[in-house]
């Protein structure tokens, strides 16, 4: 449930990728013939392979025999041996790991949705008709025993390369910020003089002919900056999460020892402050998420620029939530309102 809510979820949701639980669909002990369908049909499986499930193992040799994107996650030290040999996104069950591993799942779903990657053996066999190489046994043997130290060997990021990462990531979200109100108050500004040019066109006894060509104006003038806006939407959120991952480390410690509190109040009483925008800033975006969905109304020809920028302003709230959290997290901690007034001053 935790990998699911916090690494497959939000991640395939970037892709707009319509989710189902095989757990969700199965009888205990049984697989479905839903499931077989899915596995032979649906555009991606993503396989949680931690602690070798026999149904899972099934049905992840069933699905290699589809030239289909598979992707496999696993925790550490719990990957069958089979197909440890296999490209898995593997996690440790931490918080900056399992951050990390849905940055993974991000890239891994990209490239594999952009055509990137290559089959599996299995896959490749059944499919392409790859040619079976006979193998020196003994050969396979050493070369797999010289091997399986790499394998196993954890690349989990360390806790100062997390930090590091998230100070940087928290010193670019303000420049993406400004970019993301400039690109914002474009969108009023054509809008409004959408509105003025409509005027003009009823005055003239245009009728709704006049405000359909004002429409496809407005349309044509909206598809650059709302491409703008989703490359603006897409980094702000991919460096929210980097920042995340040094946040949590940093809250989780302020937790364990409180005196973190007193010791830095500057910098807590910052990451409030930023968390009380951050929501501030979730109100407006939702007054504005109504607007771009209300603009599909007017025409079919808004129907495209309308459906980006409701897309980027979701991920811009998905963002805000995560900063939200942070100062929703601190002022929990025990001792935190005598930190806040030593950060005031008081």
């Amino acid at each position: 449930m935790q990998m699911w809510e916090e690494v497959v979820e939000p991640a395939c949701s970037q892709f707009d990728l319509r989710l189902l639980r095989a757990d969700k669909l199965a009888e205990p002990g049984e697989i479905t013939e839903q499931i077989f369908v899915l596995l032979r049909d649906a555009d991606v499986v993503i396989a949680d392979l931690s602690g070798g499930n026999p149904n899972v193992m099934y049905e992840l040799g069933l699905r290699h025999t589809r030239d289909k994107l598979t992707i496999q996650i696993g925790e550490y030290d719990r990957l069958p041996f089979d197909v440890n040999t296999i490209r898995t996104i593997q996690f440790r069950r931490s918080a900056a790991g399992l951050i990390e591993a849905r940055q993974n799942l991000v890239e891994t779903l990209r490239a594999g949705l952009e055509g990137r990657g290559t089959p599996v053996t299995a896959t490749r066999v059944w499919n392409h008709g790859a040619p079976v190489v006979p193998m020196d046994l003994a050969a396979a043997a050493a070369r797999s025993q010289e091997t399986d130290d790499e394998i196993n060997l954890p690349d989990e990021r360390g806790s100062v390369d997390v930090l590091a990462e998230g100070e940087a990531s928290l010193e670019q979200m303000t420049s993406i910020l400004e970019s993301l109100v400039v690109s914002i108050n474009e969108f009023g500004t054509l809008s409004n003089h959408a509105v003025e040019r409509i005027g003009e066109s009823d005055s003239r006894g245009g009728g709704f002919a006049g405000r359909l060509n004002v429409a496809r104006q407005l349309a044509n003038e909206l598809k650059q900056p709302a491409e703008q806006f989703e490359d603006q939407a897409n980094e702000y959120f991919d460096l929210v999460e980097k920042a995340d991952a040094a946040m949590q480390f940093i809250i989780d410690n302020a937790i364990s020892n409180p005196a973190e509190l007193e010791a830095n109040p500057e910098f807590f009483g910052h990451v409030v402050t930023l968390s009380e925008g951050a929501t501030e800033a979730s109100v407006g975006m939702t007054q504005m998420l109504q607007a771009a969905q209300d603009m599909r109304k007017i025409s079919s020809v808004l129907v495209g620029p309308s459906k980006i920028v409701v897309r980027c302003i979701n991920r811009i709230i998905k963002g805000n939530e995560i900063i939200k959290s942070w100062g929703n997290r601190l002022v929990e901690i025990p001792g935190w309102n005598e930190s806040e007034d030593v950060a005031d001053g008081e």
